[in-house]
């Protein structure tokens, strides 16, 4: 009887423990959703009016909320939640390179749209499809679904 409820109690405190897990990862995964939806809606603007248009201030509203988004879910996710889900044995990277090319690319996005600064939207557009990048391998590589 005491082994039955050693594993029930083991089993308790497992789900208790990955659903904190998981409830900082759904930021991660909101995080990634609103870029795309972004990008999404940009891709949709250049289809209707082609890419030589201008974007009126609503537009730009929009793209700005939804990087706006992006960056507020980032920022709840917690490090020791990436570095779980990072299953690298030795040098996990998922965490750092959120930090450095996903986050840090949402900044210098946000900064771009409302300054107009076409500089820091070459770097952030730099920094974003490095992420893309990274992401795509490290998702290839642990055999997460698409």
């Amino acid at each position: 009887m005491k082994i039955i409820k050693s594993i029930f109690l083991l089993l308790i405190t497992t789900n208790l423990c990955l659903a904190a897990d998981l409830d900082s990862l759904k930021y991660f995964r909101k995080s990634i959703e609103e870029i795309q939806a972004n990008f999404t809606y940009l891709e949709e603007i250049s289809n209707i009016q082609g890419t030589s248009g201008t974007l009126s201030q609503e537009q730009v509203n929009k793209v700005v909320s939804f990087a706006k988004r992006s960056l507020q879910y980032s920022n709840k996710v917690l490090d020791e939640d990436l570095d779980k889900l990072d299953r690298s044995l030795f040098y996990k990277t998922l965490a750092d390179k959120y930090e450095s090319l996903f986050r840090e690319g949402l900044r210098l996005y946000i900064s771009a749209w409302e300054e107009g600064d076409p500089i820091k939207g070459l770097k952030a557009n730099n920094l974003l499809n490095k992420w893309g990048k990274y992401y795509r391998k490290f998702r290839k590589k642990f055999g997460f679904k698409n």
